[in-house]
């Protein structure tokens, strides 16, 4: 059964994948009534398309200038899909402590966007792995985004005419796995909710962590005048 993109009891959520330079934005819907899910858009933002050097780049700064063009643009997007929830992935900290808070400060404005179009919505967030075992995808450090394209377009959700999945770009599709994410777990779906508490009550060891070494600890020795002051006042 495929998503009816006309129906009045459709629900339709902003999913985004953020990026300091790209960002990807889908909009996916679902049916109240049948629950099936669907895409309904999906759009690839370029901030530095957007972003013109003006008077605003030249006083705060390129970084500054992209995303109050992203803002612009996400605003625009709410306002044509006329969105009831969003949700974002949220930025992974790794070993580059400056892009983590470049995608920090984009995950504000993306929530700032939501609130200048509807007060009530809140932007939900999930982490990165999260968001793939929902889809399952299994990925590898050698490939990341392979999986995770397969994993969305093997869910074989209905598209609408205006876009092609097979032409949506690696954002595009990451944002896809978030919405979805989100999809199931408004659905009450107990795979996701108990596969997180799993993971959130399992502690990792470190691959490499060497075992504790004990290093004897001798005992402490009294002098040969303090063993025979004890044994005077014994013997007294």
């Amino acid at each position: 059964m495929e998503l009816d993109l006309d129906s009045p009891t459709q629900y339709r959520i902003l999913c985004i994948d953020p990026g300091t330079e790209t960002l990807g934005v889908s909009v996916l819907g679902y049916d109240v009534v049948t629950n099936v899910p669907g895409v309904i858009a999906g759009i690839t933002l370029h901030a530095e398309r957007l972003a013109r050097r003006n008077l605003v780049s030249f006083l705060h700064g390129d970084r500054f200038a992209r995303n109050m063009a992203l803002f612009r643009a996400l605003v625009e997007l709410c306002e044509e899909y006329q969105i009831h929830s969003a949700v974002i992935e949220s930025p992974w900290l790794g070993k580059f402590a400056e892009t983590f808070a470049a995608l920090t400060e984009c995950c504000f404005i993306c929530k700032q966007a939501v609130y200048a179009y509807d007060p009530t919505i809140v932007l939900h967030k999930v982490d990165p792995p999260t968001a793939k075992l929902a889809v399952g995808a299994v990925t590898t450090k050698e490939d990341r985004k392979g999986p995770v394209r397969d994993a969305v377009l093997a869910l074989g959700l209905s598209c609408s005419k205006d876009f092609d999945m097979l032409e949506f770009s690696e954002h595009v599709i990451d944002s896809i796995a978030v919405g979805y994410w989100y999809y199931r777990i408004h659905q009450g779906n107990p795979v996701i909710t108990e596969a997180r508490a799993k993971r959130a009550r399992k502690k990792r060891k470190p691959k490499n962590a060497a075992e504790p070494v004990t290093v004897p600890v001798p005992s402490r020795r009294r002098s040969r005048r303090r063993r025979k002051k004890s044994r005077r006042s014994s013997a007294g």
